[in-house]
């Protein structure tokens, strides 16, 4: 059964693209913010924006609002079995500088990381499988912790906060810098909220989506 929920009208969410209902090479978040974001290939599906790996990306620029200190970031990925490397899904990175945060998979794991992929990062494993997948991340500002279809992974201690210097703004499919870290399967949908969910939200946020992804 359907959940319906209306996430437009709540001020914490900063940027919410439902990529499954975005066509065009530019378009408009759905959040109270209405940020303008870019897109490059990442072809349109009515399951989501299908990205190549290569250098696919969409881009929603580098307002204060959606570099928020503390973080939720939540995706639905389609995680193929082509799925090879390191690939950035979803954040606010650059790769380069490793600074801001970012979802991403490498190694049959699925991480959400605060300023470097390598020691500030929660886990979870993540086989590649031809299915459908939700991962939300949070920082507090002292945890990391990343949630795999509701199931919580390993957590990271980390109290330096976010550091967004270099950043070009909020990515979906690749970092600053692009490949060889980009994503090479298919988004159904992103949101980013300026505030940290207990897991009872965590929980309703699936619950209220997952029908679309079967």
């Amino acid at each position: 059964m359907e959940i319906k929920r209306d996430f437009i009208f709540d001020p914490s969410l900063v940027l919410y693209l439902p990529l499954y209902r975005l066509d065009g090479d530019s378009v408009l978040s759905q959040d109270v913010y209405g940020h303008l974001c870019s897109v490059t290939g990442a072809l349109w599906s009515p399951k989501g924006r299908k990205f190549d790996g290569i250098d696919d990306v969409i881009v929603c620029g580098g307002a204060t609002d959606i570099q928020p200190t503390l973080i939720t970031a939540e995706v639905w990925i389609y995680a193929a079995t082509t799925m090879a490397g390191y690939e950035v899904i979803f954040g606010n990175t650059a790769s380069a500088l490793q600074t801001g945060w970012a979802i991403d998979w490498w190694s049959n794991k699925i991480r959400f990381y605060i300023q470097h992929y390598d020691t500030n990062q929660a886990y979870s494993d993540l086989t590649p499988d031809n299915r459908w997948h939700h991962i939300i991340g949070t920082y507090d500002g002292a945890t990391i912790k990343i949630f795999h279809d509701m199931v919580q992974g390993t957590n990271d201690s980390y109290g330096a906060g976010v550091n967004y210097t270099g950043s070009v703004g909020t990515m979906v499919g690749a970092p600053v810098g692009g490949s060889p870290y980009s994503f090479s399967s298919i988004v159904g949908e992103a949101r980013l909220y300026s505030r940290v969910f207990v897991f009872p939200e965590v929980q309703h946020n699936y619950e209220a989506t997952k029908w679309r992804y079967k």
